[in-house]
């Protein structure tokens, strides 16, 4: 069993091509206190990665260039223990089982709710990293 963590705030990147559903992301996050860092694109994800200690990937699906399936991949390269959200307007069994292969934690669907982004990230983060102490 892990120990509990320290009130520490993790840090999480948001990469999303579309600047509107980046802030929607953020706007959902925000008020939790977690550390949030944007991204534009999974290249700008990936450099963020590389430049900083992140503790989770929120990932658009459908971005140009890198697809959020090829930026988790490559953030597993570096990091294979960060846990890594897919959101897509587009949730279907073949994305699912891709996923699956690439390890993500969780596909969700858009709109995002607040209570499944929120319920999904914590455990997320809990599952790789233990509970917060108090």
């Amino acid at each position: 069993m892990q120990a509990a963590r320290e009130l520490v705030p993790y840090s999480i990147v948001i990469a999303d091509d579309n600047r509107s559903c980046r802030d929607d992301l953020r706007a959902l996050l925000e008020p939790e206190g977690y550390k949030l860092h944007l991204a534009a694109s999974g290249e700008d994800a990936l450099d963020l990665l590389e430049r900083m200690s992140i503790h989770l990937l929120l990932c658009d699906m459908q971005m140009p260039k890198l697809t959020g399936l090829e930026t988790v991949r490559l953030a597993h390269v570096r990091d294979d223990k960060l846990p890594c959200i897919l959101v897509t307007a587009e949730r279907d069994e073949g994305l699912i089982r891709q996923a699956l292969a690439e390890r993500v934690y969780s596909v969700l669907s858009k709109p995002v709710s607040r209570a499944e982004l929120l319920y999904t990230t914590s455990r997320a983060l809990a599952k790789t990293y233990g509970p917060l102490s108090n």
